[in-house]
């Protein structure tokens, strides 16, 4: 019996030396994974920083200039030509400079394991990167400074209001639907100003996708899971009726102000990048670049039907 209980305090030692040695390097490896992801927060161009004074101070660029100043502020070149007619070279030289400018960034803890990112200034006080510029109805914003531990899940809103800087957004869980300032979006240490391409402006009417998020997509609880049944069912419905099946269903679903039993349900719950797919989908696009079953921020972001307009920390 003596022998017997010696064998068992010896296994037992040995697993709990196992399980400690498992625990301190599940704890060291999140410990990595977290800070590594810190220093992705904010990205300085890569490109060296030069004098663009010169070309701020024309109202035409060629080409090759066009491309300068883009490189050198993040901003498209149809925006900096817009801005340059409008005779804006100071704020261009200024999106420069706030482009390139080191910046110090604070760490919110918005649950026990998820972080939102800010910029901060000398006194530690929340303050804008750079400014947005050029903002129209419909436009998409993307962050990556909303993070899970060491995974960068992003966050995404739908301009609604550009004229007022009214951005609709799924926050968070806990929280409803609800408009959000483009101001908020500016203390970000990264963000993507995102537009429908210029090829389908005159195919799609950007103007349903804003009225139908006002109307329809406000108030709306945040669900982690929100759409997946949906494309489930779509996938069900592929898989045993065919593609005839599958694409009525579509058509149906991306009715304008036409609601079938899967969006009513989807309607029940929504998130960040789900609410602008959800949007979108009643002209009749689909912004979830890879099909999933989850859109998410960077589905959204790759998107072929979209192009950067303005892009900062990135």
């Amino acid at each position: 019996m003596h022998k017997k209980e010696k064998k068992r305090q010896v296994c037992g030692k040995r697993i709990a030396s196992v399980l400690a040695v498992l625990a301190m390097t599940s704890f060291f490896t999140l410990y990595n994974w977290t800070n590594e992801a810190v220093k992705t927060a904010h990205i300085i161009p890569s490109a060296p920083r030069i004098n663009i004074e010169n070309l701020t101070g024309k109202n035409e660029l060629s080409l090759q200039e066009l491309k300068i100043v883009s490189e050198q502020t993040g901003i498209n070149t149809t925006i900096i030509k817009r801005l340059l007619r409008q005779d804006q070279g100071q704020q261009i030289l200024e999106l420069q400079k706030a482009y390139y400018e080191p910046i110090s960034i604070t760490s919110v803890r918005t649950t026990p394991l998820t972080i939102c990112e800010y910029v901060i200034d000398e006194n530690g006080e929340y303050t804008k990167g750079t400014s947005i510029v050029n903002l129209q109805d419909g436009d998409i914003v993307i962050t990556k400074n909303s993070r899970f531990l060491g995974w960068r899940n992003g966050h995404a809103g739908l301009v609604v209001d550009a004229e007022k800087g009214l951005v609709l957004e799924a926050v968070m869980l806990g929280t409803n639907t609800k408009l959000c300032s483009i101001r908020g979006w500016e203390k970000y240490p990264s963000f993507l100003v995102l537009r429908l391409k210029e090829e389908f402006q005159n195919t799609y009417e950007i103007e349903k996708v804003v009225s139908f998020a006002e109307q329809n997509l406000l108030n709306i609880p945040y669900q982690l899971h929100a759409g997946i049944w949906g494309r489930i069912t779509g996938l069900f419905e592929k898989e045993y009726f065919g593609e005839e099946k599958e694409q009525k269903s579509q058509s149906r679903n991306t009715q304008d102000g036409e609601l079938t039993q899967i969006a009513e349900a989807a309607l029940s719950g929504t998130h960040c990048a789900h609410v602008i797919w959800y949007a979108y989908q009643q002209i009749g696009i689909d912004l979830d670049s890879d099909g999933g079953l989850l859109v998410t921020p960077y589905d959204i972001q790759n998107s072929s039907y979209l192009e950067i307009i303005q892009s900062y920390g990135y």
